[in-house]
């Protein structure tokens, strides 16, 4: 916080079948013990059908992924994904609790555009004039989306698509995994993602300048891996 005094979001698997988003705040910046720390904050319950569940990759409950940062008054923001309803979620801190949550994509959401299984490796960054920018994974698709509520942008970053020479064919990768969103200096979304299907680190960044973009954002950097320099 402002005070230099951290603050962790984390995901509770289950108690007594009940999985859960909370926060807790030290109460001094080099917290030693746990009497440094203030009871925790819950943020979102989910009841847990089954307390045990066999879900492969993820598991079910809320909470999974959670990403937190600071907006310009110095209050937390997080944001969440819940597996068992396949959704994105974040709430803002609003003095001392935080805010109900509100699902920003998912199955059952209205904007059918984000109605799906939406939110996974979720990120989240605040820029200076407190606008959150969120990136995350389309379930669906294993594709990258990117999200700004306040400023109205709800955009595909990496469909995965890729073509070979010429246009005459193409594969579909999986990507969006531990994607990293921050800000450049001229304030401008860049994206650290991971293809999974090829093994690669790719970098995209928004840029609505620069003419030969796609849908806003510019071509695919290879940071490391397999795809070379620049796609």
């Amino acid at each position: 916080d402002p005070d230099g005094r951290p603050g962790i979001a984390y995901r509770v698997g289950s108690v007594e079948g009940v999985s859960q988003v909370r926060y807790i705040q030290a109460s001094v910046p080099q917290p030693q013990d746990t009497d440094s720390w203030g009871e925790p904050l819950v943020i979102q319950d989910r009841i847990l059908d089954d307390p045990d569940p066999n879900t492969g990759a993820y598991p079910e409950g809320t909470g999974l992924f959670t990403s937190q940062a600071r907006d310009p008054d110095g209050l937390a923001v997080v944001a969440w994904y819940d597996r068992s309803l396949g959704a994105l979620w974040w709430s803002r801190m609003n003095g001392p609790g935080f805010e109900a949550p509100e699902m920003l994509a998912g199955w059952g959401h209205p904007d059918p555009d984000r109605d799906g299984d939406m939110g996974a490796n979720v990120d989240l960054t605040i820029d200076i004039d407190g606008q959150a920018h969120l990136c995350f994974q389309d379930g669906l698709t294993d594709s990258l989306r990117y999200l700004a509520p306040g400023l109205g942008r709800d955009e595909w970053v990496d469909d995965g698509v890729w073509l070979d020479v010429g246009g005459r064919g193409h594969s579909v990768h999986i990507v969006g995994e531990d994607c990293n969103i921050l800000l450049d200096r001229g304030g401008r979304p860049a994206i650290v993602y991971q293809d999974s299907t090829m093994q690669a680190l790719l970098l995209r960044r928004r840029d609505t300048v620069t003419p030969d973009l796609v849908d806003g954002w510019g071509r695919r950097r290879a940071l490391r891996g397999d795809g070379g320099e620049v796609m």
